[in-house]
C-alpha cells in the first residue's frame, strides 16, 4: 500500500480524518507508518508527519501522567496509616488527686488533671470539655479539695451548686467524686471536709448527680497515702480507681 499523501485543496481537519495507522505499530498510535487508499501530491508529506508527531507526544504525554497518578496511587496504598485515636467513654476531671489515674485505666477513659483547679473553675470549663470529648458517657468530677483552705464553708456551697447546675445540661452521667478524709491536716480541716461531704450527698441527690464517697474508702487508711498524707500512693491510687469503677457499673 502507498504511503498516504495530503491534496492541498483539501482542509487540514480532512487529513486528520484520514490518517490510518500500521497494526505491526507496537503502540497503535506511537510512530506508527501512516497509509490511506488515495495518492497525494508529495509536498504535503511533511505536514501529515507533524501532525502524526504532535499526535504521538500528545498522546505520549497523557501516558506518563496516566502511569504517574497510577505510581502515586499505589504508594499511597502502601504507606502506613497511622492509628486512629481513641474516642474516651469516660472522662475523669479533677485536681491533683487524680493526676496518677491514668495509669490505671483503660484506652475508653481519659484523665485530665488540673491541680490548682477551684469549684468555680471547673463549673467554668467543663462544658468546653465536654464538647471536646463527644463520646464520653460517664463524667467523674473530682474537686473542693483545695477551696476547703479558704474557710469560706458557704461560699464552697455555693460554687458546688453552680457546678451541679451546670452539668445537669450535659448529655452523660456526672458522678462527683467526694473530698477525701486527710490524715494530716488538723482536726479543723478534717472537719470541714467530713462537713462538705455530708452535704454533698444530699445536693446531689437533689440535682440527681451520682455520688462518691470517699470517707467510706479512705477513712483512717494512712497505708493509702503518701508521705505528705494528701496524696495518694500506688495503691490508693488502685483504689480509688476501682472506687470510679464500681460507681459509675452500678449506676447502670
Amino acid at each position: 500500500m502507498p504511503p498516504c499523501y495530503y491534496s492541498p485543496s483539501r482542509s487540514l481537519s480532512t487529513a486528520r480524518n484520514q490518517l490510518l495507522v500500521a497494526p505491526q505499530s507496537s503502540h497503535p498510535d506511537l510512530l506508527a507508518p501512516l497509509y490511506c487508499q488515495q495518492s497525494q501530491p508529495e509536498h504535503m508529506t511533511g505536514v501529515l508527519y507533524l501532525l502524526h508527531y504532535q499526535r504521538t507526544l500528545d498522546i505520549g504525554q497523557s501516558s506518563i501522567k496516566s502511569s504517574e497518578v497510577r505510581s502515586e496511587n499505589l504508594l499511597k496504598s502502601k504507606r502506613p496509616q497511622g492509628k486512629l485515636k481513641a474516642r474516651p467513654e469516660t472522662l475523669i476531671v479533677g485536681n491533683s488527686a487524680v493526676k496518677d489515674v491514668q495509669r490505671m485505666c483503660g484506652k475508653n477513659t481519659k484523665v485530665l488533671c488540673f491541680p490548682n483547679d477551684m469549684v468555680n473553675n471547673l463549673k467554668e470549663r467543663i462544658l468546653q470539655i465536654a464538647d471536646e470529648y463527644p463520646t464520653v458517657t460517664n463524667i467523674v468530677l473530682h474537686t473542693g479539695s483545695n477551696d476547703v483552705s479558704k474557710q469560706q464553708s458557704e461560699v464552697l456551697k455555693r460554687d458546688f451548686t453552680g457546678l451541679l447546675n451546670t452539668v445537669n445540661s450535659l448529655n452523660a452521667a456526672v458522678f462527683v467524686s467526694g473530698p477525701v478524709p486527710p490524715v494530716r491536716g488538723g482536726d479543723e480541716r478534717f472537719s470541714r471536709l467530713f462537713t462538705l461531704n455530708k452535704w454533698l450527698i444530699s445536693a446531689c441527690a437533689d440535682h440527681s448527680v451520682h455520688f462518691i464517697n470517699n470517707f467510706n474508702i479512705f477513712w483512717e487508711r494512712r497505708h493509702l497515702f503518701k508521705e505528705n498524707g494528701f496524696n495518694f500512693n500506688k495503691s490508693g491510687v488502685k483504689l480509688g480507681h476501682a472506687s470510679f469503677c464500681v460507681t459509675i457499673f452500678k449506676s447502670w
